[in-house]
């Protein structure tokens, strides 16, 4: 370990170069824009009211109420300014500053500069995106919604403006002795408030006031005690995420456990993480592909259950070897012979459906993120013009309500057991009088060179997914705009309200250009409104309606569609 004898500057300058990449991941570095003057006297996302001439900011990362300090790093000029918007919606920036912030940090002619943040007072008032969706979760779990946060005074942080980037209490790293067995050492980060109450790749919910942390090292459920290396404060925490995505960084902590090792001003720390007790819950990646390889490991010692399958491990599943073997792979076996698509018989079980979509590529999202939870036997049915999501295949509505739980705690309250017809050669459980034809209830499959040929439905289930069906005849062209029932009540999300068809076409343009591809107008009192996606329950829409915010759409909100 180096004994440092520099002076508290240069110690402060070598830290920073060492942690560079740390930064800009953690969006502490990087680019900054300011406002246009159009939005003066305007409101922003957290209901106050913008002016070009007051010290405020736009941050995705930063709660309302926060103090930053800003520093150009061209020019080495500083500034603080208060965090009350949602923003930038620009891609590649940090930060959007009114015009007098950006004037003294001296970048009004370059429209843009590189700066860095330092975090002088932190606030717990809530995230500045996502704000209603974020009361209603609080709301939902019980908990109070935190009042706004208290008036800044300029004059009370001024004195912190030449502050170092990062406020260490001794000028040297703590000899911590030799790593242990397991132990690793590296940058930690933590979570943005914006990821507080979405889901985890485990299927639980992240907390920011819970003690946990993202690791791609160690297995799901580890105890880790994690040192920060400088000021020797320590914290205990649960692995139960994915994380960090950037590869220069090895944790990435709730805010709660950030706070308890001092490091939420800088937003980045060097750690030690020695294991308290290791999990035995598998890994926290591509937990998919491990459910499946236990499966596949399974499968020839495996009697079928008379639910007909496998079910994928619930969050804790006990045993460390399975988290520790590499995945094997069950000997190939020749596929049975499949009946020609049109002489396939269906019957009908049971299901959790999870949603309904009326584009493919939604629920083909929605199948992949059932399968990055854990529930690998998600898969869709297209069926009149809308994909329905559903997960795994049961006999019995008993068995299926018992999977029900299950699937609601992994982020999807809205979850129902439903009946669904599926081609009778991908059950292997027996069906109780269920069949789709009292024929077929009451005799077995004919062979299929024996059967007669029958046209197969138009409107015929065909599945997708993470389970692969016979091909089904190529259906009737359909118009780009799925169609739904009348009698449907549909919600969308309106993104704006225009005069012309050619502005409301453009406003179109611009949402698939962001990948939104479900997108349409209507004309009301002479008027063209644009929305984004057609669901079946509100909760959806409002799921839209918060990535839509996050894609620059301010003023989209949920409504009553036909």
């Amino acid at each position: 370990m180096h004994v440092f004898t520099l002076n508290r500057t240069l110690l402060i300058c070598l830290f920073v170069l060492q942690s560079g990449f740390s930064l800009q991941a953690q969006k502490m570095e990087g680019i900054a824009s300011f406002y246009g003057d159009r939005f003066d006297g305007k409101n922003t996302s957290t209901g106050e009211t913008f002016r070009q001439k007051l010290y405020s900011a736009a941050s995705n990362d930063f709660a309302w109420g926060t103090i930053l300090e800003v520093t150009n790093v061209e020019n080495g000029k500083q500034t603080q300014v208060r965090v009350n918007d949602c923003g930038p919606h620009s891609r590649g920036r940090i930060i959007d500053l009114s015009k007098a912030a950006a004037k003294d940090l001296g970048f009004i002619k370059q429209g843009e500069a590189k700066v860095r943040l330092r975090v002088v007072r932190d606030s717990d008032a809530g995230p500045t995106c996502g704000r209603s969706a974020w009361a209603k979760k609080l709301k939902a779990a019980g908990k109070p919604i935190p009042p706004p946060p208290p008036a800044w005074d300029p004059k009370e942080t001024a004195e912190l403006k030449n502050a170092a980037l990062f406020v260490v209490p001794e000028p040297k790293i703590l000899d911590l002795g030799p790593l242990p067995a397991g132990a690793v050492e590296g940058m930690a980060t933590y979570y943005a408030d914006r990821f507080d109450g979405r889901p985890t790749s485990t299927g639980e919910t992240y907390d920011k006031d819970a003690l946990t942390t993202a690791s791609k090292t160690y297995p799901y459920g580890t105890v880790l005690l994690v040192t920060n290396v400088v000021n020797g404060k320590q914290v205990e925490v649960r692995v139960n995420d994915c994380g960090p995505h950037s590869p220069e960084r090895i944790l990435e902590l709730s805010r709660a456990a950030a706070a308890r090792i001092d490091m939420l001003s800088a937003g980045t720390a060097a750690v030690r993480a020695t294991v308290v007790k290791m999990g035995t819950d598998g890994p926290t990646c591509n937990r998919a592909d491990w459910a499946k390889a236990r499966q596949e490991a399974a499968a020839p010692a495996t009697t079928p259950t008379p639910s007909g399958q496998v079910q994928p491990p619930p969050p804790t599943v006990p045993g460390a070897k399975a988290a520790t073997t590499p995945p094997k792979t069950a000997p190939a076996k020749p596929a049975p012979a499949q009946p020609a698509p049109a002489d396939v018989p269906t019957v009908m079980i049971y299901g959790i459906q999870v949603g309904a979509y009326g584009s493919e590529v939604n629920a083909d999202r929605v199948v992949k993120e059932l399968a990055d939870k854990g529930f690998s036997a998600g898969y869709a049915q297209r069926k009149d013009n809308l994909s329905r999501v559903y997960v795994g295949k049961y006999p019995t509505e008993a068995e299926a309500e018992k999977a029900l739980a299950d699937v609601q705690k992994a982020g999807y309250p809205k979850a129902a057991v439903k009946e669904v017809s599926v081609p009778a050669n991908q059950v292997s459980f027996p069906i109780p009088a269920r069949t789709s034809s009292p024929a077929q209830a009451t005799k077995p499959a004919t062979p299929a060179s024996q059967q007669p040929k029958q046209a197969t439905p138009a409107n015929q289930p065909t599945t997708y997914g993470s389970t692969v069906q016979p091909p089904q005849p190529a259906p009737l062209p359909s118009p780009s705009v799925p169609q739904y029932d009348p009698t449907d009540i549909l919600f969308g999300v309106q993104i704006g309200t225009f005069t012309t068809q050619a502005n409301a076409d453009k406003a179109m343009v611009g949402l698939r250009a962001k990948g939104f591809t479900e997108v349409y107008s209507a004309r009301v009192d002479k008027k063209y409104r644009v929305f984004a996606g057609k669901f079946f329950f509100q909760h959806q829409a409002e799921e839209e309606k918060t990535r839509l915010r996050e894609a620059g759409f301010n003023d989209a909100v949920v409504r009553r569609v036909q």
